[in-house]
């Protein structure tokens, strides 16, 4: 079976930015149990995050993005062949290009997942600390946990003893 990791990137402490990070903790609640899936809610960023990822077949990552394209709380599914088409190949306000990390991987040996899907949500720019959702974030959580289950975790929820 191969192994996933689910990424949450964020800052807790920055408001709507910490929406990566929230979505990996409930997911974490909610799979609790669920084989070779582990959940990472990290505001690590850029190579830092070369320590994490690899020895995974699987990584769903998910972040908020600032890029002004959607609707503050649109959430976006991606695969990595759709990130350079962010601005600047640049997902969120943790300036990683992704695609150069998993490369900065491969190329220094580090057996990098194959298989990647983004969840981006769009926020505003945060202008200042705070550990609260805006309201429109947090009336949607539930629903992008949800969407991430039904997409990336389904059959493997339906196959857990006792369901």
């Amino acid at each position: 079976m191969s192994r996933s990791l689910v990424l949450g990137l964020g800052n807790p402490i920055l408001g709507d930015d910490s929406i990566g990070f929230r979505l990996a903790e409930l997911l974490s609640d909610r799979l609790s149990g669920t084989p070779d899936i582990e959940f990472l809610p990290t505001s690590l960023a850029g190579v830092r995050l070369l320590d994490e990822i690899p020895g995974f077949d699987r990584l769903i990552v998910i972040d908020s993005m600032t890029t002004g394209r959607f609707e503050p709380g649109t959430m976006t599914r991606m695969g990595l062949e759709d990130l350079p088409g962010c601005s600047a190949a640049r997902l969120s306000v943790h300036h990683v290009p992704f695609p150069d990390l998993l490369e900065i991987g491969r190329a220094g040996g580090l057996r990098m997942p194959e298989q990647i899907s983004v969840y981006a949500i769009e926020i505003e720019f945060p202008q200042e600390a705070g550990v609260e959702l805006s309201a429109g974030l947090e009336t949607r959580v539930e629903e992008y946990a949800e969407e991430i289950i039904r997409n990336e975790f389904t059959p493997a929820v339906a196959g857990r003893p006792g369901d």
